[in-house]
């Protein structure tokens, strides 16, 4: 495989990469999402994804179209939020839903906001050995 087909399965195929939805409700929890679209397969996808929310944070539940994580934000990651990753599939690409919520206590640090985007930073930088090809 050659340099220029590694970076067209990386970086080329992401068709968009949407600026987060925040949601604070009246509790104080920061909830964050944004959807990443990719020309590849569920499974291909999902593994890649997977291995790299198991190397940010606990996996504390995994299904063939949904991870959720534990992960640590906010200063010496010591805020917890839930990470949560969705996938769909459609005429071969596949869409990630990235979505996190953290409490947030008097000083907001906006913990789902940093984790989606955590995430999403890190998922678009994955070397072919780390998507298994």
């Amino acid at each position: 495989m050659s340099a220029a087909s590694d970076g067209d399965i990386l970086g080329a195929h992401f068709s968009r990469f949407l600026v987060p939805r925040i949601v604070t409700d009246r509790l104080g929890n920061d909830t964050a999402t944004l959807l990443l679209k990719v020309s590849a397969s569920q499974d291909v996808v999902r593994n890649a994804a997977e291995s790299l929310a198991r190397s940010m944070g606990l996996v504390i539940h995994s299904e063939p179209d949904v991870v959720v994580t534990k992960v640590g934000t906010g200063l010496f990651g010591l805020n917890p939020a839930v990470l949560r990753l969705r996938f769909a599939e459609d005429a071969g690409t596949t869409t990630i839903e990235v979505s996190a919520t953290a409490k947030e206590g008097l000083i907001k640090q906006h913990g789902g906001h940093q984790a989606t985007e955590d995430f999403a930073k890190r998922f678009l930088h994955l070397t072919p050995k780390e998507w298994g090809v």
